[in-house]
C-alpha cells in the first residue's frame, strides 16, 4: 500500500482529469480513490473502464461508498463514509475488498478497527475543499494513531511542508486532492513529498 493516497476530483481538474491520472500512475502512484460521489452508476463505470485502459491495470483503485461497483470491477478496495454501508457488512460479505474507513473522530476507529483494512482521517489541517472548517491538528491525529495498528492516512491540507510534522504523528501516509488535481505543478509536489517522506524513515 502506498504512502500517498490520491483522491480524484475531476471537477478541479476539468479537461485534465484522465491526463493527470496517467501521469501520476506512470510516476508510480498507485493508489488512487475514486470520488466522484455526484456520478452515476453508468458514469462512474466509464471512468473505471477508462482508467483501466490508460493505466494498464498499473493501479490499486479504490472507490468511495459504491460496494456493488467495486465488487463488479473487481476493485482493490473501497471507502466508507458515514452514510456508507457499515463496515462490518461490507467486510463480512466482500472480504476479498479492501476497506478504507473515513473518519473524523475517535469513535468510528474504536467500532471499526477490526474490520478497516486502512482509515483516513481528517482534515487535519485548514483545507480549500472544506473552507470554513478549521483543521483538527497533529494532536488528534496523533489520537487517532494510537488507537489501532492499522494504516492512518492524513487527508486535509496536506502540504511539502507539512508532511514531516505528520510523518512524526505515527501517520501511515497521507491523502491528497487539490495538491494533485488542482495543481499544475502536482508532479513536483507528489516528488517533495515522497521524497520528504522517504528521507524521513
Amino acid at each position: 500500500m502506498d504512502f500517498i493516497y490520491i483522491v480524484s476530483d475531476r471537477k478541479l481538474a476539468k479537461d485534465r482529469f484522465f491526463e493527470i491520472i496517467k501521469n501520476v500512475v506512470e510516476e508510480g502512484y498507485s493508489f488512487i480513490q475514486l470520488r466522484e460521489n455526484d456520478l452515476s452508476a453508468i458514469e462512474l463505470t466509464n471512468i473505471i473502464e477508462k482508467l483501466h485502459e490508460i493505466t494498464k491495470g498499473k493501479i490499486k483503485l479504490v472507490i468511495n461508498d459504491r460496494v456493488d461497483v467495486a465488487k463488479i470491477y473487481s476493485l482493490y478496495g473501497v471507502q466508507l463514509k458515514k452514510t456508507s454501508l457499515s463496515p462490518t457488512l461490507v467486510k463480512k460479505y466482500f472480504s476479498d475488498l479492501k476497506i478504507g474507513v473515513s473518519c473524523h473522530d475517535e469513535k468510528r476507529v474504536k467500532e471499526y478497527d477490526n474490520v478497516a483494512d486502512f482509515f483516513v482521517y481528517g482534515n487535519v489541517f485548514e483545507t480549500s475543499c472544506k473552507p470554513g472548517l478549521e483543521g483538527k491538528g497533529l494532536e488528534k491525529l496523533r489520537a487517532i494513531v494510537s488507537l489501532t495498528k492499522k494504516p492512518v492516512f492524513a487527508i486535509g491540507g496536506i502540504t511539502p511542508e507539512n508532511v514531516i510534522m505528520i510523518k512524526k504523528t505515527g501517520a501511515y501516509g497521507v491523502a491528497v486532492r487539490s495538491l494533485v488535481f488542482g495543481n499544475k505543478n502536482y508532479l513536483e509536489y507528489l516528488e517533495k513529498i515522497r521524497n520528504l517522506w522517504s528521507k524521513n524513515e
